[in-house]
């Protein structure tokens, strides 16, 4: 059996590869469970005697990614402001999640033009935004004049990272930072 990753993906978000959605939804460590357990249902499935290994680590996983939330949230508790700025929108299901709100230089593959990018300025200097998150996979002229702009300091990113607990817990410490 295979797992088929953009099913569980659409069944969270509607449309796994639509430009109108964010399929980024493993930015959410609430989102990945559902991903979790089919993963380890299917490892079951295709190896039946390992089934219990595969069902205990699943289990330690998910209590990982619930205490990885509450840390998070935590973390993001006391803030200035709810508003912090990417360089490439795939933080939406985060954002949401926690109560903040994702500013983002491009959406569905699209740079914003000169007028958002001067309402984002506004938006960016009326909040007291000084930090832009750019995603490793998606660095942009645009993110590093902005910043540059804004006298705000550039961030890099990566949601793609290896360890996803630590880097999470990681990305949401610098998120946290940036919204004092």
């Amino acid at each position: 059996m295979v797992v088929d990753a953009c099913a569980v993906l659409a069944k969270l978000n509607d449309r796994c590869s639509s430009g109108l959605h964010d399929p980024h939804v493993w930015t959410n460590s609430h989102n990945v469970r559902p991903v979790v357990q089919q993963i380890a249902s299917a490892l079951a499935q295709e190896d039946p005697g390992s089934t219990s290994f595969y069902r205990s680590n699943n289990k330690l996983l998910l209590e990982d990614l619930e205490k990885l939330d509450i840390e998070i949230s935590v973390m993001l508790r006391e803030r200035a402001t709810d508003y912090f700025i990417v360089s490439h929108a795939s933080w939406s299901h985060y954002a949401e999640h926690y109560g903040l709100k994702q500013l983002a230089l491009e959406s569905a593959g699209r740079q914003r033009g000169p007028r958002g990018l001067a309402e984002l300025v506004t938006i960016a200097t009326q909040r007291g935004i000084d930090t832009l998150f750019i995603q490793q996979q998606h660095p942009t002229r645009i993110a590093y004049t902005l910043a540059e702009g804004l006298n705000a300091k550039v961030v890099m990113v990566d949601p793609l990272a290896e360890n996803y607990i630590d880097n999470l817990r990681y990305i949401s410490g610098l998120i946290a930072e940036a919204t004092r």
